[in-house]
């Protein structure tokens, strides 16, 4: 349901999201990596010297962390 949603308002192809997620997380929502990136999409949270970036409470949730992600 999220990526048929994402891809509407992003204009991306389904299967473009989807390819993309595989790889980052194999569409494991609670995904972390030893690199520090975290869910579906493989974000990286907020760290001391960024203020752009999500935290990591935002991005473990998985709409969000498709949202960061496109």
């Amino acid at each position: 349901d999220y990526i048929s949603a994402l891809s509407d308002v992003y204009g991306f192809h389904p299967d473009f999201i989807a390819a993309v997620i595989k790889p980052e997380s194999d569409f494991t929502d609670l995904a972390a990596s030893d690199r520090a990136t975290n869910g579906l999409m493989d974000i990286l949270p907020i760290t001391s010297t960024q203020q752009t970036e999500p935290s990591g409470e935002i991005v473990a949730i998985p709409a969000n962390n498709l949202r960061w992600g496109m």
